[in-house]
């Protein structure tokens, strides 16, 4: 058996028990969880000489998925001419609730990392886009698919609502 083997055999049993902890407890968007399970077997593997698997690559993209910045200048490029589904959470910095939703953008965001493009245009900063989309309310979140808004969600929105209101418009592997 090579170093690597033992090394990956050995680390098995620990990464299983912190994935059952995070899943039982619900700490997929724990960072700190994911962070240190990922920083801890991509240093013991670069130290044994093996190659990290594409699972623990998966597990460290999931923790650094961030919304896309957007603005008045990038929003046709990232959003209307997207080949890509994307939800754009427009916010604004002194709107209490868009502050609130914050954390479940952000787990969106790396759940549905490869699958969904997520934005936040913070409508302070970019008025011609918040005009031009009549956005009056905050939060307010925007589904757009092949460039054309299909659903618009006014209000804190919980995950799980969210997550009813992308299934009825595409097919998302499994989000908690």
């Amino acid at each position: 058996m090579t170093a690597c083997q033992t090394t990956s055999m050995a680390l098995e049993g620990e990464r299983a028990a912190v994935l059952s902890v995070s899943r039982r407890f619900r700490l997929s968007h724990c960072p700190m969880t994911w962070l240190t399970l990922a920083t801890s077997l991509h240093v013991i593997f670069a130290f044994a000489g093996c190659r990290q698997s594409t699972e623990d690559e998966a597990v460290v993209e999931h923790i650094h998925a961030r919304p896309l910045r957007l603005t008045d200048e990038n929003f046709q490029e990232l959003v209307t001419d997207s080949h890509r589904p994307i939800l754009v959470d427009m916010w604004a910095p002194w709107c209490e609730p868009c502050i609130e939703m914050k954390p479940i953008i952000r787990q969106l965001t790396g759940e549905l990392h490869g699958q969904v493009n997520v934005g936040e245009l913070n409508v302070a900063e970019n008025a011609f886009i918040a005009e031009k989309y009549k956005v009056d309310r905050y939060p307010m979140l925007l589904l757009f698919i092949e460039g054309e808004e299909v659903e618009r969600l006014v209000g804190p929105q919980s995950m799980e609502s969210l997550s009813a209101s992308l299934r009825k418009h595409i097919s998302l592997g499994e989000v908690r």
